[in-house]
């Protein structure tokens, strides 16, 4: 991972810390993991399914492609090559 990126998961399908870390083991997905509270739940209406994707550059732009659905961890690495490479 670059240095000048980060990834954050917000879980919005999970109730509780428990349920959260049995959704990042059974993925994978290692990095920062948080619960949504109801005000993220709420930005995130227009989104029809979980997980939900987007890379945003240090501007908060949306870059590279969004998508849906779940990911391993290969995916999810060819996904920020493609942001990366919008934003060089």
């Amino acid at each position: 991972m670059p240095d000048n990126t980060a990834i954050l998961g917000i879980l919005t399908d999970v109730q509780n810390a428990s349920s959260a870390k049995k959704v990042v083991n059974e993925t994978g997905f290692k990095s920062k993991n948080i619960l949504s509270n109801k005000e993220i739940y709420n930005s995130y209406q227009k989104v029809q399914y979980i997980p939900y994707t987007m890379f945003v550059d240090n501007e908060g732009k949306v870059v590279g492609e969004d998508f849906s659905g779940k990911k391993d961890l290969e995916a999810l690495k060819e996904f920020l090559d493609i942001a990366l490479k919008a934003v060089e």
